[in-house]
């Protein structure tokens, strides 16, 4: 297992880039959150397996249509034992 926080900036809000994640993250078992941020980010805490994680990262790299990823940061942190999945 293992989790990260994630900061995702381009044309990410208001293209439906939480609904996308959230989907995204049943299709690939994550478990954590994701909400937009006051600078027009989109911020999420995510867990999963160490198979399962790197495709759920580059999913989030390509995002909804209609979005721009133009720059996505990944830290590790420590595991949070999420429960699911939720938009906050």
């Amino acid at each position: 297992m293992i989790s990260a926080r994630i900061l995702v900036s381009g044309k990410v809000q208001n293209v439906g880039f939480r609904y996308y994640t959230l989907n995204q993250a049943h299709v690939f078992g994550i478990k954590g959150w994701v909400k937009n941020t006051l600078d027009g980010k989109v911020e999420m805490e995510i867990e999963g397996s160490k198979n399962q994680v790197p495709y759920f990262i580059e999913a989030i790299r390509k995002g909804p249509s209609g979005s721009r990823v133009i720059n996505l940061q990944v830290v590790d942190i420590p595991i949070q034992n999420f429960i699911n999945f939720k938009i906050v």
